[in-house]
């Protein structure tokens, strides 16, 4: 199954949202941006147990409609159409299907391109007179609510924070389970009920318990409840809570034998072996029943390599797969097609995406997606700076401004530094009105610093900037990175930064040979060797030493937008 179309209608933080899915979706972008409203919404449509809990106030778009006096309040909808149903499923709802749009969703009148689905809708009713709610699924086409085995047969497959491995009725690995051999796995169920029963017996009848029962009647139950000794004691059996076969299979838990431990249950494990038995029980579960898998915050509890291993898998079959997450190593896993990155710093909720495309170039360009802005998917704002030492010396200056005067860093307004390029070649600047480009696609704030150790030279690549991001900032004249931690400290300072660099990275100087109208261009020069000292200088500064210059970019990147694009910072 595939979802082609989800709409939302007065859900939580979205007034409205239409969206189109591509094969997967991996939900990333800020904090409370709406990456668990979306996926929420899906189970509100596709979880056949969504409408056996109380509707939720909480789902309803604040602020309330003001409703003039007998008229209805709004609904509140989600609706999904549906696809690639598969043989089965289009022969159980011959009658519900629709001719859609492959890629809206949409419904079609044309036979030869469009596909056969279903659209369904989430409703949720609220009558403010009465403080009622009233929720349901229906089919959009009809109206006609959904039975309850057509919502099985539309289900998705949820991964949440519910344990793997579940035998109950509603787990994902008692389906996994049936599938195998319905009838075989029922007879177990019902041999191992037996079981149960006969151990009970058997702990009931043995010495202690009835001795101990004894002791209970024989201190005023059997006078209280007016039986015999004997009575009571042959009365009390044992069961588990309901005393259901169903009510068994809910107590008890699976055990992991692994590394020596011995069967503990499974959550004693922590919760690695937990998230990656779910991951892979519903990896087995799709691939049998080609569903919708939707797993909210994919990889929190996972490592790295695990995270991209299993993200890869998820993306391989031929289900649809919906998940959210903030782990970079998930986004080299999928196509950058079918990334989704919700933002809310414009005020309302919004969905970015790339288009597919088949230009070669812009598909080049956009692999540096995964390779350069991964870590900053979770940020509002994108600072593109040219190499990793403008990176280092900026971040090491950040942090100690933070730490030493209590100033706000970069990461509490939301903001990553992100360079261009992996090493100090010059070749990082040209990457920037691209990374700039995919950046805004992807509904960041985009912040750019650039050198200016060539005046003039890139002024054409300035205004290119300025066309795409919300603000441009060069350094002074002939100035990069380097000069612009250097320029403006005391020169005692410098020499003292100097000498200390020279005995920790054994540089080779005779510090105080060095006359002080050289001691800048010297210290400027050094910053460069051993693949970059920038971070090794600005952590070695005394308290309060603050580079005026590099001072001057952290706060200009920390204002608020205007409608001044470009700023060039000024000399000390």
């Amino acid at each position: 199954m595939r979802i082609a179309r989800l709409e939302l209608h007065r859900f939580r933080g979205f007034e409205f949202l239409e969206f189109f899915p591509s094969r997967h979706v991996l939900l990333v972008g800020e904090p409370r941006a709406g990456r668990t409203t979306i996926l929420d919404a899906l189970r509100r449509v596709l979880d056949p147990a969504s409408t056996r809990a109380r509707p939720a106030l909480w789902d309803i778009h604040y602020p309330l409609a003001e409703v003039p006096a007998g008229e209805e309040f709004p609904l509140t909808s989600v609706e999904v159409a549906i696809t690639d149903l598969g043989d089965l499923i289009e022969q159980e709802l011959d009658e519900k299907l629709e001719i859609l749009d492959p890629i809206s969703g949409a419904l079609s009148d044309d036979p030869a391109t469009g596909v056969m689905g279903v659209r369904v809708r989430y409703c949720l009713r609220y009558e403010p007179v009465d403080d009622s709610l009233e929720h349901w699924v229906e089919y959009v086409r009809s109206g006609i609510r959904l039975s309850r085995g057509h919502r099985e047969l539309l289900r998705a497959i949820i991964i949440d924070r519910a344990s793997p491995l579940q035998l109950r009725a509603e787990g994902a690995f008692r389906a996994l389970a049936a599938n195998q051999d319905s009838d075989r796995l029922n007879a177990t169920i019902t041999s191992f009920g037996d079981d149960i029963g006969r151990a009970a017996d058997t702990l009931a009848a043995s010495d202690a318990v009835q001795d101990a029962l004894k002791a209970v009647a024989a201190h005023g139950a059997q006078f209280a409840l007016d039986v015999s000794t004997d009575e009571l004691v042959a009365g009390v059996g044992f069961t588990a809570e309901d005393g259901s076969v169903s009510g068994l299979l809910r107590a008890i838990q699976p055990t992991l034998n692994i590394d020596q431990a011995g069967p503990i249950p499974l959550a004693a494990h922590g919760s690695t072996a937990a998230a990656a038995l779910a991951i892979s029980e519903a990896l087995a579960a799709s691939r049998m029943d080609q569903s919708i898998v939707i797993l909210d915050d994919f990889g929190d509890s996972l490592d790295s390599a695990s995270a991209d291993y299993l993200a890869s898998l998820l993306g391989r079959p031929r289900n649809q797969v919906w998940l959210s997450t903030r782990r970079p190593e998930a986004l080299s896993a999928f196509e950058v097609e079918h990334i989704a990155r919700l933002t809310r710093h414009t005020g309302t909720p919004l969905v970015n995406q790339l288009a597919p495309t088949t230009d070669k170039r812009e598909r080049v360009q956009r692999r540096y997606l995964p390779q350069i802005l991964a870590h900053a998917m979770s940020s509002r704002t994108l600072i593109l700076v040219e190499g990793p030492h403008d990176l280092e010396g900026l971040a090491a200056l950040d942090r100690k401004r933070h730490i030493e005067a209590h100033k706000a860093p970069l990461s509490a307004h939301s903001m990553q530094i992100v360079a261009a390029s992996a090493t100090g070649a010059d070749g990082g600047k040209h990457r920037l009105p691209v990374l700039a480009a995919l950046g805004s696609s992807l509904g960041f704030e985009v912040r750019a610093l650039m050198d200016s150790d060539k005046p003039g030279d890139d002024d054409e690549l300035i205004e290119e900037l300025k066309s795409i991001c919300d603000l441009v900032i060069s350094l002074p004249n002939r100035t990069a990175i380097e000069r612009a931690l250097v320029r403006g400290v005391p020169t005692q300072v410098l020499r003292d930064s100097l000498a200390r660099l020279n005995d920790d990275h054994e540089l080779g100087l005779d510090v105080d040979s060095i006359d002080e109208d050289r001691l800048e261009a010297t210290l400027t020069k050094q910053l460069k060797q051993k693949a970059g000292l920038h971070r090794s200088y600005v952590i070695q500064l005394p308290k309060g030493a603050y580079p005026p210059i590099a001072t001057s970019v952290l706060r200009q990147l920390k204002t608020s937008p205007s409608d001044v694009i470009h700023v060039k910072i000024a000399e000390p």
